[in-house]
């Protein structure tokens, strides 16, 4: 492989790569800075029912620059092809200061907590240039 990408806390990753012997693995790893940040997933109503789409330009993916909240927007459904259920679901990313700033255990998200940063994500989302503002459906999840 060229590339191997750890999606883990540095503990447990240190943990997983040691016994392995990459010890160049392991010493990128040891210089890792560890962030929490916020992953939203979010359900809209797809474009086949006659909504315009969330991002513009046929957009399936972005990075977002100039957000103190979101860096990442995602249409997870685009992998797949046209929606049959007339939804499309979407990931956000949060930034780093977003993540530190709304901190709490992962374990156990108060629901409060996770409406708030629902609300904040989504705000972003939909003031970024070219974005169509657009309700939420029922499902989902911070």
């Amino acid at each position: 492989f060229d590339m191997v990408v750890i999606a883990h806390n540095g503990k447990c990753a240190n943990r997983l790569v040691k016994p392995t012997g990459a010890e160049r693995t392991l010493r990128q790893l040891r210089s890792l800075k560890l962030s929490a940040i916020w992953a939203l997933m979010v359900e809209f109503e797809s474009t086949g029912t006659g909504q315009p789409p969330v991002l513009p330009s046929g957009l399936q993916a972005c990075f977002v620059s100039n957000s103190d909240v979101i860096s990442f927007v995602g249409n997870q459904s685009a992998k797949y092809g046209p929606s049959k259920s007339g939804m499309e679901c979407f990931t956000l990313l949060s930034t780093e200061g977003f993540g530190r700033q709304h901190k709490v255990p992962q374990e156990a998200v108060p629901a409060a907590k996770a409406a708030e940063v629902r609300d904040l994500m989504l705000g972003a989302l939909f003031a970024i240039p070219g974005v169509s503002k657009r309700e939420v459906g029922p499902a989902w999840r911070a």
